[in-house]
């Protein structure tokens, strides 16, 4: 934006305050962007301490239990890290073992300093990803600045993503989906920087091999962004960096390849079997229509008068400068309109093919979309400032016109409307977030059971657990943290009224199976099935505990 009030550089600070505050005077957006990212991360760490239910059984069985498995060789391995699945041959070898090998990683450290397990090694890696969810906001803000050319954009970009209460809530857990966009946009940042500077270096290759490449590998449909940014930079003068790029992707995708092989015996089989899987068997887990990432997080979460703002921004942008290179898919981000320009297409190709990811794909869930809230709100924040200048330009025909204002006047002015809009645009977008947040609640399932196998793994005298709760539901090992002599068995009461033999096969887990002496069993599950602590008082079990007033922990008297 033109028309930033002049400087003048103060003395020499006297003191560490003057020193700060001098450096707050003279760049006031980097002490913005460093309050954002110390506040961003403080609100990271606030919520995932507090995780330790699953908002999605995905984070404990894709990431989480496979670690556990992997550093302790005890866990539940579910189908899709199994090396082979005769009656589903897709349904195994389609998850990448680079993402565990990273929680494993954190495990083993843990393990190097002697931490005690569950309030050592399992924080360690809540703080782990707190700080990686943290990573999004300086990162987003480079992209943002760089295909814009303009740093108030990046700012503002790191302060929406910062504080809006979707990419909060599902940044800080354990889902591929989540975990590597702070690489990602990273990555897709030192693209731009090469194509920006004419000139790539040994550190670019390698930055974008491991954060575009492999992240692509592990997360496939990651690839729809860079692809989507790909089409609205793309400039055939600069083709040859793009065969850099592609060859950068190349390595990164062979070594995921390569980890892979080493556990499934079997080349290039993660993609190919992940993407048959979804084709074949997506409805499986899902019925969602395909509009519903448009109604969960644009029309539920609020975004739509934003995105409003956007489209009429855009189209105002284009008629003022005339600029539509971008449509001709040329790189010319010399100006904000023309970054903005590539920045709305970009979002309009990544929704339009990831809300229809497979027109035979039922099964939707608001973090596949993650990226596309975030490319969203990158969006709105170039619109935002967009919106600033426009208003500044038509001021500035009034004044001129009519004279109302005096040329000695006009910084003055500039700075009042223009900060004046800023911060109101920033409190209203912060403010519906922590509404929304306040509205839709934070959404975390099964918080009670977690913390009841946390409560037995710290006993000495375990052999063996029964949960009552879906099996994919609940923590198992890693939160259990035994031995593989403990084994886990598990019942779901909550059928019981409608399937008598899931209740069967409960009370036969009380009365017959003898190696478990602990149990785990939530308030719900009694509801209809009141006979069951009939069952287990005549049975030698007593009540040791109530983790939250929810779930009740017993254990076998023998």
């Amino acid at each position: 934006m033109t028309g930033e009030i002049k400087r003048v550089k103060s003395k020499s600070p006297d003191t560490i305050v003057d020193s700060v505050f001098s450096w707050i005077d003279e760049k006031p957006l980097d002490f913005i962007t460093y309050f954002v990212i110390f506040t961003g991360l403080l609100i990271r760490l606030f919520i995932s301490l507090k995780s330790n239910g699953v908002m999605h059984p995905d984070e404990i069985f894709q990431g989480l239990e496979m670690a556990h498995y992997l550093t302790y060789d005890s866990g539940v391995i579910p189908p899709e890290f199994t090396k082979e699945n005769p009656a589903q041959p897709s349904y195994a070898a389609s998850r990448s073992w680079l993402f565990p090998l990273i929680f494993s990683f954190i495990m083993r450290v843990g393990e190097f300093f002697n931490l005690d397990y569950h309030t050592g090694i399992l924080p360690l890696i809540r703080i782990v990803l707190a700080i990686n969810a943290t990573l999004l906001i300086p990162a987003t803000k480079k992209f943002a600045e760089i295909i814009t050319d303009n740093e108030i954009v990046g700012v503002l970009t790191a302060v929406f993503v910062a504080f809006w209460w979707r990419i909060i809530e599902i940044s800080v857990r354990p889902f591929t989906n989540s975990f590597f966009l702070p690489m990602l946009f990273y990555g897709l940042y030192r693209m731009m920087l090469v194509l920006k500077k004419g000139k790539v270096t040994g550190n670019d290759n390698l930055i974008i091999a491991l954060f575009v490449g492999t992240t692509t590998y592990i997360r496939l449909d990651l690839g729809i962004v860079v692809f989507a940014i790909f089409l609205v930079t793309f400039n055939v003068n600069k083709i040859r960096y793009y065969l850099y790029f592609l060859v950068d992707g190349i390595i990164g995708w062979m070594a995921g390849i390569l980890v892979d092989y080493s556990y499934y015996g079997r080349f290039f089989t993660v993609p190919i079997n992940w993407a048959s899987f979804a084709l074949e068997y997506g409805d499986r887990f899902g019925v969602e229509g395909r509009m519903f990432y448009y109604e969960e997080l644009i029309v539920k979460d609020g975004l739509g008068e934003w995105l409003g703002m956007c489209f009429i921004v855009f189209i105002f942008s284009l008629r003022i400068t005339r600029d539509i290179s971008i449509l001709k898919f040329e790189m010319k981000t010399t100006n904000i309109k023309s970054g903005y320009s590539a920045l709305f297409i970009a979002n309009i190709i990544t929704w339009a093919i990831l809300s229809n990811f497979w027109v035979s794909e039922s099964h939707k869930e608001v973090r596949f979309m993650l990226v596309g809230v975030v490319l969203l709100i990158m969006m709105i924040s170039v619109a935002s400032v967009l919106l600033i200048e426009l208003v500044l330009e038509t001021l500035d025909v009034i004044c001129e016109k009519f004279n109302v204002l005096k040329p000695k006047s006009y910084e003055f002015k500039y700075w009042i409307i223009k900060n004046g809009i800023l911060f109101f645009i920033c409190f209203l977008l912060i403010n519906q977030s922590f509404q929304y947040n306040e509205d839709r609640g934070y959404v975390e399932s099964f918080d009670d059971t977690n913390k009841a196998l946390m409560y037995i793994g710290k006993q000495d005298d375990v052999t063996g657990v029964i949960v009552f709760l879906p099996w994919f539901l609940s923590g198992s090992y890693t939160y259990l943290h035994k031995g593989s002599d403990v084994v886990i068995q598990y019942g779901d009461l909550t059928m019981g009224q409608e399937n008598d033999e899931n209740k069967k096969v409960a009370i036969n887990l009380l009365l017959h199976w003898k190696i478990g002496n602990y149990l785990i069993l939530p308030n719900y599950q009694l509801v209809n099935n009141g006979d069951i602590l009939g069952i287990l008082i005549d049975n030698n079990w007593q009540i040791e505990t109530v983790i939250d007033g929810r779930a009740g922990v017993w254990k076998r008297i023998l």
